[in-house]
């Protein structure tokens, strides 16, 4: 299908040993995998944390690792505080290869800050994510900068916070709304992905390409042997 985006599957746990089972699993069907970090406080969801994930993964030995080695992580930080979870995510980066790294509005500002950290995070990018309570993108500084000048956008199509949510079909005009303003960069949606919300991305998609959708419970509450029907099914879910 063309303008199809990519479908990401999301680990959203509190217990980093449910990590294994999940990139087993999610290896197997999918490029890149989404880990959240939560931190009960931005959001009312606590989840491992970046540094649970780097003691997790340096006590594995170089045959154990190698499913990580498969895919590509990108990570959504929905924290009060991001300083720790960069400084953790930096040391992740020399195990597993980190493409996207989304952040909220509450992001610091410091001139510097994501030239500092993009620095020190191997081939990853820092980039906005727009909630659905958030201004207007055009009007959205991050880290200093206006959002459509960053190289990818997140926009949330739920409200952050637990899984299973239902799709916010609203969000989905900051897709049009970026497109026609001509930014070229990479588009994701995150919540309430599903058999019901795919056509509506689908259908958009057709005309203002959208990169990728995040997907968490429609796959992690999945058996084992339906996660490539699911997947399926999202990819050719059509609008009627």
């Amino acid at each position: 299908m063309s303008n199809a985006p990519e479908i990401i599957p999301t680990v959203t746990s509190r217990n980093v040993h449910d990590v294994p089972l999940y990139a087993s699993r999610f290896a197997t069907v999918a490029y890149t995998i989404q880990i959240d970090i939560q931190d009960g406080l931005f959001v009312p969801n606590l989840t491992f944390s970046a540094k649970d994930l780097l003691t997790l993964l340096r006590g594995l030995s170089n045959d154990q690792l190698d499913v990580y080695h498969k895919v590509i992580f990108d990570f959504h930080l929905m924290l009060t505080d991001y300083d720790d979870a960069l400084q953790a995510l930096a040391e992740l980066s020399t195990l597993i290869s980190i493409r996207h790294i989304f952040a909220h509005l509450n992001f610091p500002a410091p001139p510097d800050i994501i030239e500092r950290w993009t620095s020190q995070i191997k081939n990853a990018s820092i980039c906005p994510t727009v909630n659905p309570d958030d201004p207007p993108i055009k009007d959205i500084i991050f880290a200093g900068a206006p959002a459509h000048t960053y190289p990818a956008i997140q926009i949330m199509t739920i409200h952050p916070g637990p899984q299973g949510q239902v799709f916010i079909p609203e969000q989905l005009e900051r897709v049009k709304k970026l497109r026609d303003a001509r930014y070229g960069g990479k588009i994701f949606l995150d919540g309430g992905i599903n058999p019901a919300s795919m056509p509506l991305v689908h259908t958009v998609s057709t005309h203002y390409p959208i990169s990728a959708v995040c997907v968490g419970s429609y796959f992690s509450r999945a058996p084992n042997d339906e996660i490539a029907h699911r997947l399926h099914t999202l990819q050719t879910t059509k609008n009627d």
